[in-house]
């Protein structure tokens, strides 16, 4: 599971630690990998990888290795206007689990590439939401299919750019 924020609370990042604790409890081999924030506690099932720029070539390759290698998107978010990072992990065939706030179900459509549960949504609800996909390979696979076919073909920067641009030459 990737964690990928800078800013743990307003993020979420407590929900998502309890989370992960709890399914290596229960007997999942699972890890949360943090990337550009650190957390307030260390926990077994953390892995801590600080801010890494885009901008800089080898941390932006270690960056999209990070995408590459994780199986979900994990961002339970407490205030989001929208959420790049959603459109981000699409891109890589990752499925969001996030929290239905904000902008948020704009991008992420429940199914499709990945789950946004209510605000209020307790470490349990996200379990019940993440337990079937880890069970099930093929309800796994076709949920990270479906994640990188909506980055195609709905939330990517060209069809912002399009839409925008009718947008622009209605006014």
């Amino acid at each position: 599971f990737l964690f990928l924020a800078v800013d743990w609370n307003r993020k979420g990042g407590q929900i998502a630690l309890q989370t992960i604790e709890k399914l290596a409890y229960m007997g999942y081999d699972v890890k949360l990998k943090v990337v550009g924030c650190a957390p307030p506690r260390d926990s077994e099932v953390l892995e801590v990888i600080p801010f890494l720029n885009k901008n800089i070539k080898h941390e932006y390759n270690q960056l999209k290795e990070i995408l590459y290698d994780s199986s979900f998107l994990f961002v339970p978010t407490r205030a989001e206007c929208y959420g790049i990072v959603f459109c981000e992990a699409s891109a890589y065939g990752l499925p969001s689990i996030t929290t239905d706030t904000g902008g948020v179900t704009s991008v992420v459509k429940d199914g499709i590439n990945g789950y946004a549960l209510p605000i209020d949504a307790s470490v349990e609800d996200y379990i019940k939401v993440i337990e079937p996909l880890i069970n099930n390979k093929e309800k796994l696979k076709s949920l990270k299919l479906s994640s990188r076919k909506r980055y195609e073909k709905e939330i990517n920067w060209e069809n912002w750019g399009e839409k925008f641009k009718d947008i622009v030459n209605r006014i």
